[in-house]
């Protein structure tokens, strides 16, 4: 989760890693209009907006599996994740230089300097392409989180084969965070696949481009629909020699 800033990649990873902070995103609420609400973080306080103080929750527990074995989130692993990201071969390092010292208080408290006042440091850290919680034995070296990611997330890896991921829901999680459904599988199909299993009830969620919607919903009434803006990277690139326009 660290070494991809593809938001594809991402919302995957998102499955299997809580962050401090969440949108506060609902079914029947747009989705652009959400807050944001706490996710292992308890609290927050600031009195300058340039140092943040967060406190975790006490119910935050990694994953039942190796190296963890479920054990309790800590401002260690919140450090080690932010020294992750901030690592010289981190694709979002540019956008992290501002935050100039991040710091373990004790085991449940975190520490955050900016180096400027900030407004929206909250929307910052639930950012899904920015910081995820992960183990600081995993940050380490001690597993490899592209085959095997260990997090606290809702959904467990159970298993993996071509193009599918199965998961299982996190029985540990509480406050009626924990999942509406034991099992999730993941399929990675091409376009015109998943329509067609989409169509046959084999898949039961599935993106389609604009031209399908309307043979669809003439053909499926009973179909819900979702809208959604793509996600999108932009980029601004200005030259530094002298006369040359968008300098």
């Amino acid at each position: 989760p660290f070494q991809n800033a593809s938001p594809s990649a991402r919302s995957v990873a998102l499955h299997f890693y809580s962050r401090l902070f969440r949108a506060d995103t609902q079914a029947d609420r747009d989705p652009w209009a959400a807050g944001v609400v706490p996710d292992l973080a308890q609290s927050v306080e600031t009195q300058d907006g340039q140092t943040w103080t967060v406190t975790l929750r006490p119910d935050a527990w990694f994953h039942r599996v190796e190296p963890v074995d479920g054990r309790a989130v800590t401002a260690d692993d919140v450090v080690a994740s932010v020294e992750r990201l901030q690592a010289v071969d981190s694709p979002v390092l540019a956008r992290l230089r501002h935050w100039t010292r991040v710091e373990a208080v004790d085991d449940r408290t975190v520490q955050f300097t900016l180096a400027a006042p900030s407004a929206d440091f909250l929307d910052e850290i639930a950012d899904p392409t920015l910081l995820v919680i992960a183990p600081r034995e995993a940050i380490a070296g001690e597993v490899d989180l592209g085959v095997t990611p260990v997090g606290s997330g809702p959904w467990m890896l159970e298993s993996r084969r071509a193009g599918a991921l199965r998961l299982l829901a996190n029985p540990d999680l509480t406050g009626g965070r924990r999942p509406a459904t034991d099992l999730l599988e993941l399929t990675y199909l091409d376009a015109s696949l998943a329509l067609e299993r989409f169509r046959t009830g084999r898949v039961h969620v599935a993106g389609v481009r604009a031209d399908e919607v309307l043979p669809l919903r003439a053909e499926q009434h009973e179909v819900h629909w979702r809208g959604q803006v793509p996600p999108l990277m932009s980029f601004l690139y200005f030259s530094p020699e002298p006369g040359v326009p968008w300098r």
